[in-house]
């Protein structure tokens, strides 16, 4: 369950861009489904705890299928860091898994 008052106000997002690039060299995914990934690791700005789970085991650990990038049997997924006390976010991975995941 997300902390009490998440979504007021923005967030720091920090580690968009290396992933991003990281994810882009390594796995060349099409130009539409880089443009649905950035979008939702923007939106992080907002919510960070919208439609993710927190990672058992992990304190601030969250992970969750970024919306929208479903694309035949696989799916864009993240991983990332909530600092509560800074509001900060940082983006720790982007992968595209192979379904059912």
């Amino acid at each position: 369950m997300p902390p009490e008052g998440s979504g007021d106000g923005e967030w720091q997002v920090l580690g968009t861009e290396e992933c991003l690039e990281r994810w882009v060299d390594v796995e060349h995914p099409p130009e539409d489904l880089r443009y649905i990934v950035a979008n939702w690791l923007m939106s992080r700005v907002d919510d960070p705890h919208h439609g993710v789970a927190r990672m058992p085991d992990f304190p601030g650990w969250w992970f969750g299928k970024v919306a929208g990038s479903d694309h035949g049997w696989s799916a864009v997924y993240c991983t990332y860091q909530v600092d509560e006390a800074k509001r900060v976010v940082t983006i720790r991975g982007i992968n595209t898994l192979n379904k059912p995941i």
